[in-house]
């Protein structure tokens, strides 16, 4: 009998298959408890195809021999490529209970819980993996994995040192590479993650993921064109990847190709009707093209979770309103209502001329819940009783309502043409314009044209995407340095910020503006200082809403990948009358707008003379 066992392992190892399973039987017939022989035959079987038979015989195997750890592993692999994760994993534990130092058991028991998103378990089990198996590339690649899912961002390091060790083991490693890829892409080494996708490609040609991976790489580069061509390749061989699909839609959005871009979202929506983030950068591309009446109703989909979020919104989850949400059905008249803002301190800033709509309504009572640094001037908005910070909401007393500010276009049926043109709707005290006035250089009878600058956003390491989105709207103090050599004007900045205000020591000392962001408390001042200026140059950012708001002219340079509020090809805007838009014609170039700017800031300083010259 051990003689004919031996015989049908030998013809087992040398891959004659059929007369192996023969012996294997001949074995079993005479000993049908034969483990090793059951076991054997259910490994033969299932490379054949036939998991079925295989996994009899394993259960067979088992039930003969409970303490048969090659059984156990192997009816766990099988059960584990079913996705029976559940059956899978109890005979991985049993297998490791049986045979603690069962590195396949517990290598698979790490990736097992990977897939059940138990990412703690499996770095704690993988670990153990690597103490009986030093040296196992699967392991550390799987390890790694397990580190970075924790996102964490003390966990990164060493997931990228476990990558780079699978790496050093098998060089050739393509998923090792496609996930070194997506760490050094979240780690914002773009240029790395880039080669790391086309290595992995060029291993894997087939490999979907890392080619799905470098065209969303090359997006985030705002190589755009070399981005689609690798979108359009994998939708020709897979149509119907919905992945693909939705992400065409959101790369043709940021090239400005908003009708594709729909035609991509709505496709993707034919199938999942209900998604939400599909809703939500629907309603950008529709918003962006003035189609605002059902942009604006997609739009109130900006609150969920989802991995696939990454727009200018939706970085929380809805926030829990402290009283009944008004949605514009209910009538107002007599009642309170509390207003919560949203997102950004721009957009608090932008949507604030909906305030007093609502008092129009007959509200006795409109309390905003405000940002501290707005606090004063969204205190200024006719109709607000009270502006609160959020660590006073608690303590308010009881109201009728309350609703999301960004809401309000939606709920007063906002279209091009009933834009709230109620400009200015903030407004700054003369004796806090006056004081300001005194700070700034003298004001003779020949003045120059006063420009206030701004160069850069506001950075949020925090926030991925709105991180990134403020690295593509903001350029640094000296690229500003043509337009401050403009005769005739005299510069005032207007830039906040620890690490972009510094940067005015970059500037040429004979052409730095005049600053004086270190006495500015909030934006209430910042807005006395404008009200001093005769134009504001800025990014697109939470200054441009403070002059447009307060009908002071204002030329916003604008980001390729442009936000939806300035929508597509105008320069200029029905939110702020006074606002001109100056647009990047590139991605990431600013050279060319920046040339625009000039020509424009010099006709300005001609005209401004002129008018000086005719009231002298």
């Amino acid at each position: 009998m051990l003689a004919e066992l031996q015989a049908a392992v030998s013809a087992h190892q040398q891959g004659q298959l059929a007369e192996a399973e023969q012996k294997y039987r001949r074995v079993l017939q005479a000993s049908p408890g034969q483990s090793i022989a059951l076991n054997n035959l259910g490994a033969l079987l299932e490379k054949e195809l036939r998991p079925d038979e295989a996994e009899a015989c394993y259960r067979q195997a088992i039930a003969s021999a409970p303490a048969n750890v090659d059984a156990h592993c192997n009816l766990g692999l099988l059960l584990h490529d079913a996705k029976r994760l559940d059956e899978a994993e109890a005979h991985y534990l049993q297998a490791i209970a049986l045979q603690p130092d069962c590195a396949l058991a517990l290598g698979k028991l790490g990736l097992l819980q990977l897939q059940k998103d138990e990412f703690a378990q499996a770095e704690t089990t993988l670990r153990a993996a690597l103490k009986c198996q030093p040296g196992n590339a699967e392991t550390h690649m799987n390890l790694g994995v397990a580190l970075y899912s924790q996102e964490k961002d003390e966990c990164l390091p060493e997931a990228e040192a476990q990558y780079r060790e699978a790496l050093r083991l098998n060089p050739d490693y393509a998923e090792a590479k496609n996930n070194l890829g997506v760490l050094l892409q979240k780690a914002d080494r773009l240029d790395e993650a880039e080669t790391q996708y086309r290595e992995a490609i060029k291993l894997k040609p087939d490999y979907r993921n890392a080619q799905g991976n470098l065209s969303n790489v090359l997006h985030a580069m705002q190589r755009y064109d070399e981005a689609l061509v690798c979108c359009k390749n994998l939708l020709r061989d897979e149509p119907d990847d919905l992945d693909m699909v939705r992400g065409l839609g959101y790369l043709l959005r940021d090239m400005g190709r908003f009708e594709e871009a729909e035609q991509a979202l709505r496709q993707a929506l034919q199938h999942e009707p209900e998604r939400i983030p599909d809703l939500f950068n629907l309603s950008l591309v529709l918003l962006a093209q003035g189609k605002w009446k059902e942009g604006w109703k997609l739009y109130e989909n900006r609150y969920g979770e989802s991995e696939h979020w990454g727009t200018e919104a939706g970085w929380h989850n809805r926030p829990v309103l402290p009283f009944p949400e008004w949605q514009g059905g209910a009538p107002l008249s007599g009642k309170s209502l509390l207003v919560w803002p949203e997102q950004g301190l721009g957009d608090v800033l932008h949507f604030a001329r909906y305030l007093p709509l609502l008092k129009a309504r007959g509200v006795t009572r409109l309390t905003v819940a405000c940002p501290e640094p707005l606090i004063r001037l969204i205190g200024s908005v006719k109709g607000v009783s009270a502006c609160v910070p959020f660590e006073e909401i608690k303590q308010l007393p009881p109201h009728d309502y309350a609703c999301f500010l960004l809401s309000l276009p939606w709920i007063f049926g906002t279209t091009l043409q009933t834009v709230p043109g109620n400009v200015p709707y903030l407004s700054v005290p003369d004796a806090l314009v006056a004081h300001w006035k005194a700070k700034l250089p003298p004001d003779d009878a020949s003045r120059k044209l006063r420009v206030g600058l701004v160069w850069a956003g506001d950075p949020r390491p925090d926030m991925p995407h709105a991180n990134a989105i403020d690295r593509r709207r903001s350029m640094t103090a000296k690229a500003f340095e043509p337009l401050l050599r403009t005769p005739g004007a005299t510069f005032v900045s207007l830039q906040k910020g620890e690490t972009t205000r510094a940067q005015i020591a970059d500037i040429a000392p004979d052409l730095r503006p005049f600053d004086p962001m270190g006495d500015v408390k909030d934006f209430a001042d910042t807005a006395a200082i404008i009200e001093n200026l005769d134009l504001v140059i800025t990014v697109d950012t939470s200054v441009a809403h403070v002059v447009g708001a307060l009908n002071r002219p204002v030329w916003i340079l604008s980001r390729f990948d442009a936000c939806w509020r300035w929508l597509s090809g105008r320069d200029d805007t029905p939110w702020y009358p006074s606002a001109r838009i100056f647009r990047q014609h590139t991605p990431g170039n600013w050279t060319d707008t920046l040339q625009e700017v000039q020509a424009a800031l010099q006709a300005a300083v001609r005209k401004h003379r002129e008018s000086k010259k005719g009231s002298a």
